[in-house]
């Protein structure tokens, strides 16, 4: 306990130094927006015989000196605005200004949809598959890696490859139809130009 304060007295304290920072002038009395004015005066003398300084005069109360003069000053200026009806009506249109330019907490419900629809990244190839998959057709595989793709076939399969495309070769090259293709492109395409002769060697 800090000094002569009582521990309900401490946390009752503490509470009001947070209402005094975020709250109202309502809410720091204790009273209705729609109070009489003999529940503003009961309010407001319970609230300064309680916190009083002179009270606690030359009393240790740990620190909380600052805080009870602080609570006591917010208590008396909530009391004089909201006591006279042209500071109030002008201390409640400000409160309105104020809730209008306080950005409006979003519902738990609106916050989960707006995480489900936040754009995340892709796989790699996921957005051909799913292009493919909106056109009807079958999505594209990825081609395997050259390292991977040698693993799978083997040595053997790539001396299989290049012995067949060395056959094609030998076909186009001396099969009849081969060469009589290459007649035609020949008969086709126009002569080719004669080359001027070469210069005449210098003479010493």
């Amino acid at each position: 306990m800090s000094g002569g304060l009582k521990p309900e007295d401490v946390a009752e304290l503490h509470r009001l130094s947070e209402v005094l920072r975020d709250g109202t002038h309502y809410e720091l009395l204790g009273v209705a927006e729609d109070f009489d004015r003999t529940a503003l005066k009961n309010a407001y003398h319970n609230l300064s015989r309680r916190f009083h300084p002179d009270r606690y005069y030359r009393q240790d109360l740990g620190g909380l000196e600052k805080m009870l003069e602080d609570v006591f000053a917010g208590v008396n200026q909530a009391y004089r605005t909201l006591g006279d009806e042209r500071a109030r009506a002008q201390y409640d249109q400000d409160l309105v200004t104020a809730q209008k330019r306080k950005p409006k907490p979003k519902p738990p419900a609106a916050a989960a949809s707006a995480a489900e629809t936040e754009p995340r990244a892709a796989a790699p190839g996921h957005d051909d598959r799913l292009a493919a998959a909106r056109r009807g057709q079958p999505p594209l595989t990825a081609r395997p890696a050259p390292a991977a793709f040698a693993a799978e076939r083997g040595a053997s399969g790539w001396r299989v490859a290049g012995r067949r495309r060395h056959r094609r070769s030998l076909h186009r090259t001396f099969h009849p139809s081969g060469a009589r293709r290459r007649r035609a492109r020949g008969a086709e395409s126009p002569p080719p130009s004669p080359r001027s002769p070469p210069p005449p060697p210098l003479t010493p």
